[in-house]
């Protein structure tokens, strides 16, 4: 299996799209221009092999976005990160989206396309020509971005061309800090993305077209589809085999995993506990049978309401509304056997999704994103702020309930990321907390 990171540029027409690319590779491939459009095709490939640690990016340079081509842009973008995310291999997915874009400020158009991005792939927001720039005017610009698109987007300087001006000769910068973002853009795709493909064959239409958000959202009808959907509910259940996915998802992990300890050459301690299998094997455990039989025996009645109102002289009668009551009913209990279920299938993809974020963060903590590790003769004195928080609540834990002990692991592994606490620092703490408790 070949192992790349894949990112498409994006941005308006002559930010600095091809510029940054080439300082990126360091080489002039890609011809550039102050201000026009330079690249006339949708993608135009660019690959490249860091020379630091041998990982290979496979990079897509696009023509500029403007207000009235907006619409096109979207869809030809969003149908190619579909197109290869498609594959059943993570390392052809898209990972990340640079956007670029150049002071003094980014357009509404251009942040709502970047809305629509987020909700297929991460997005890191380049700000272009920052030399030209003061630190102060940077940090506005980065915090009306953060304003309006949230905290999960990265916001970098960049200075991809060397210039002389009166004041100097400016620097080039950003190169290793958008490079490091788009490993990122994999930990992020794999956890939002490995759930839900676990679970796919629950949540893609049955045969005939429904699914299980048609069951979510049943409406008042006479029609048997509740029943017949979610009698081929149960029956995909049937077929489900846990076992064989978790093996599945595993090894797709492992890929990814083996790729970061390639990189690194640091490994992070195992986070796929039994605790996530344990969540997917009660899918298969969820027992549609009572389910099934009430909404059967709530059809029954409603069709018994709809023959005796039938026969009924008088329109809006009695009969009418019993009816329409035991409609409103089969229509309830529908959506109410479905909702179960999803909450099920909820709470494995949510938990998987927690642990592969958690294990992501602790790979790229080792590939440089926190430093001033602590060493084994550390001592209460020399922990940070944070250390101390993450060495008080150690100790406080012995006083939690029975049934925390479960996830006791898991949450101080969440706790330690919220507080950006290295794990070779982790296990410091935790031995110091030994030795004084």
């Amino acid at each position: 299996m070949s192992q790349q990171l894949n990112i498409i540029m994006a941005g308006k027409s002559g930010v600095g799209k091809s510029s940054f690319l080439n300082y990126l590779i360091d080489n002039d491939l890609l011809a550039t221009g102050a201000g026009l459009p330079v690249t006339q095709e949708y993608f135009e490939e660019v690959e490249y092999c860091s020379p630091k640690n041998g990982v290979k990016f496979l990079l897509y340079d696009t023509k500029g976005i403007e207000p009235t081509t907006c619409v096109e842009y979207e869809n030809v973008l969003l149908k190619k990160i579909e197109q290869c995310d498609s594959s059943n291999d993570i390392f052809k997915w898209i990972h990340t989206v640079y956007y670029c874009f150049a002071p003094p400020r980014i357009e509404n158009f251009e942040i709502e396309f970047i809305k629509k991005l987020l909700k297929k792939v991460s997005v890191t927001v380049l700000i272009t020509k920052c030399d030209l720039i003061g630190n102060d005017i940077f940090l506005k610009l980065k915090q009306q971005i953060i304003s309006d698109l949230g905290l999960e987007v990265q916001v970098i300087p960049v200075c991809s061309v060397q210039l002389v001006t009166r004041k100097g000769k400016s620097e080039r910068f950003g190169r290793e800090e958008v490079l490091k973002s788009s490993f990122l853009g994999l930990w992020n795709k794999l956890a939002n993305c490995e759930p839900a493909r676990c679970t796919k064959s629950f949540t893609e239409p049955f045969a005939g077209g429904a699914d299980l958000d048609y069951l979510c959202n049943f409406p008042e009808t006479m029609s048997e589809g509740g029943l017949d959907t979610l009698k081929k509910l149960s029956s995909c259940q049937k077929e489900f085999n846990p076992k064989e996915i978790w093996r599945s998802s595993k090894e797709i992990c492992a890929n990814v995993f083996e790729f970061y300890a390639k990189v690194n050459g640091f490994r992070p301690r195992n986070m796929l506990n039994v605790e996530t299998e344990k969540f997917l094997v009660e899918i298969k455990n969820f027992y549609f049978t009572p389910y099934i039989n009430k909404v059967k025996e709530s059809y029954d009645e409603m069709m018994v309401a709809f023959n005796e109102w039938n026969k009924s002289v008088v329109f809006e009668s009695r009969e009418q509304k019993r009816y329409l009551e035991k409609r409103k009913a089969y229509s309830q209990c529908v959506k109410n056997a479905a909702k179960e279920f999803v909450q099920v299938l909820g709470n494995f993809t949510k938990h998987y999704r927690a642990q592969l974020l958690q294990y992501g963060q602790d790979c790229l903590r080792a590939d440089g994103f926190v430093e001033n590790r602590l060493d084994s003769s550390a001592k209460i004195d020399d922990l940070s702020a944070n250390q101390k928080v993450f060495f008080n609540m150690l100790v406080h834990q012995d006083n939690a309930p029975n049934n925390f002990d479960d996830y006791k692991q898991f949450i101080f592994n969440m706790l330690a990321q919220e507080l950006d606490i290295q794990e070779n620092d982790v296990e410091i703490i935790e031995q110091l907390k030994k030795q004084i408790c």
